[in-house]
C-alpha cells in the first residue's frame, strides 16, 4: 500500500458550532496518522462556524469543504461519503474532539484493512476537570468479533463516531444513513445495522474520543420532539427484522436500549405536553418485543413499564369519545397488565403478610426484652452501679 494512499475519510458535518469548531477540527488535523482526508460537510452555518472550516482548508490541502443544502446529519454523513476518496470512513461530531493518535489506533485495528469495523472507548467529557471513561461494553476480545458472538459491543451510547468503517464493507451492504431532518437521531439504526453486516468487529477498551455532554444544543440534550426516541427505536426494530435476527442477546441490548429511553422520557418536564403522543410511541414499539425476553431478562421496573404502556388503557384517558374500537391485540394486551398487576398484588400482599408475621415476632421479642429490663432496673445491685455513675 502506497504510502500516499488515503487510509481513511474522516467526515465532519458542522451547523452552527463556532464554540467547538476550531478545537474540534485542529484535533483532527494534528493526528498522527497522516493518511487522511478531512470532508467538511456544512449545512449553512451563520455564526461563523464556516469561515473557520475555511481557514483551516486554506492552510490544510487535506480538507475538503461541501456545503449541504439540507439541515440533516444523515444527509450529510451520506454526501460526505459519497466523496470520500479513503479506504475507512471515520465520523467526528463538531462539538467534540479526539485524541491525537486516535485514527493511527483504529487503523491499527483492521489488520491493514481485513476488518468490518474497528471501534475504540471514549470519554463522556464535561468539562477540562470532569471526564469519565465509557464503562457500558465489557468483556469484550481482542481477537476480531461478530455481534452475534458479542452483542455487548451494542450496550450503552451508539458512539458511532469512535469508529471506523470500511467503505467497500458499507458500499456492498448499502448501509447508508437515514436522512431525517436535524440531528434524527439517525445514530441508532445505523448502529444496528453496521453490526448486523459485519463479519469482522475489533475493539480496543481505550478511550480516544471526547464526547461532549454539555452541548445545550445537542439533539439529546434539546429534544424538543419526545416522540422522536422511539421513532428510531421503530427503525431499530425494522433492521432487526430485515435481518430476520432472533439472537436473544441482541434483542436484549436493544430491549435495554428502549427501556431507557423510556424511563428517561417520562421524567422530562415535557413529557406531560406530548403525553398522548409520546404514549402510542410506546405502544408501537412494546407491540413489537417479545414479552418472553421481557419476563425472562429484566427486572421488575422494566417489566411494570412494559405491561403498562403495552396496555392501551392508559391511551383510553386521552380520548374524548366515549366509544373506542378495540382490536383483538388490544383485549390481549389489558388482559397481559391485568394478570401483571394481579400477579403482583398477591406477590406483595404474601410479602405483607410475612412482614406482618415478622413484626409480631419482633414485637414479642421486644416485649421480653422490656420484661427484662424492668426486672434488672428492680435490683439493688443496678440501683448502686447506678448512684455510682452520678
Amino acid at each position: 500500500m502506497g504510502n500516499n494512499q488515503t487510509l481513511i475519510s474522516i467526515i465532519m458535518p458542522s451547523l452552527n458550532v463556532k464554540a467547538f469548531m476550531e478545537e474540534c477540527i485542529l484535533s483532527v488535523i494534528n493526528q498522527s496518522l497522516k493518511n487522511i482526508e478531512i470532508i467538511c460537510v456544512d449545512a449553512g452555518s451563520t455564526d461563523g462556524t464556516l469561515e473557520i472550516i475555511n481557514n483551516c482548508a486554506q492552510k490544510d490541502s487535506r480538507i475538503k469543504v461541501y456545503h449541504s443544502d439540507k439541515k440533516s446529519y444523515g444527509y450529510q454523513m451520506n454526501l460526505g461519503i459519497s466523496k470520500a476518496q479513503g479506504e475507512y470512513i471515520g465520523i467526528v461530531e463538531t462539538d467534540d474532539f479526539i485524541d491525537e493518535k486516535m485514527y493511527e489506533t483504529l487503523y491499527g485495528l483492521t489488520d491493514n484493512g481485513r476488518v468490518d469495523i474497528a471501534k475504540v472507548n471514549f470519554y463522556h467529557y464535561y468539562d477540562e476537570s470532569s471526564k469519565r471513561i465509557d464503562s457500558s461494553k465489557k468483556n469484550l476480545p481482542e481477537k476480531p468479533f461478530t455481534v452475534y458472538d458479542n452483542a455487548d459491543i451494542l450496550n450503552g451510547h451508539p458512539s458511532i463516531w469512535a469508529a471506523i468503517y470500511k467503505k467497500s464493507f458499507l458500499k456492498e451492504n448499502n448501509i447508508a444513513f437515514m436522512e431525517a431532518p436535524g440531528g434524527g437521531w439517525v445514530d441508532n439504526p445505523f448502529l444496528f445495522e453496521t453490526f448486523l453486516s459485519a463479519k469482522t468487529i475489533t475493539y480496543k477498551d481505550e478511550p480516544f474520543y471526547y464526547y461532549r455532554e454539555l452541548n445545550p444544543s445537542s439533539s439529546t440534550n434539546d429534544l424538543k420532539d419526545l416522540t422522536l426516541p422511539m421513532t428510531r427505536m421503530m427503525d431499530n426494530l425494522d433492521v432487526i427484522e430485515r435481518y430476520a435476527c432472533h439472537d436473544e442477546d441482541i434483542l436484549t441490548a436493544l430491549y435495554v436500549r428502549i427501556f431507557w429511553h423510556i424511563h428517561d422520557l417520562v421524567k422530562r418536564e415535557s413529557f406531560k405536553n406530548q403525553e398522548t403522543e409520546v404514549r402510542e410511541g410506546f405502544y408501537n414499539v412494546l407491540s413489537r418485543v417479545d414479552e418472553d425476553i421481557i419476563k425472562r431478562r429484566f427486572k421488575l421496573k422494566d417489566q411494570k413499564a412494559y405491561y403498562k404502556y403495552v396496555s392501551p388503557i392508559g391511551m383510553l384517558d386521552f380520548d374524548d369519545n366515549n366509544s373506542v374500537e378495540l382490536s383483538k391485540k388490544d383485549y390481549e394486551n389489558i388482559l397481559k397488565e391485568n394478570v401483571f398487576l394481579y400477579k403482583r398484588i398477591n406477590a406483595l400482599e404474601n410479602q405483607n403478610s410475612k412482614l406482618n408475621k415478622k413484626n409480631k415476632t419482633l414485637k414479642k421479642e421486644n416485649q421480653k426484652l422490656n420484661d427484662k429490663i424492668s426486672e434488672f432496673k428492680s435490683r439493688k445491685v443496678i440501683k448502686l452501679v447506678d448512684k455510682f455513675k452520678n
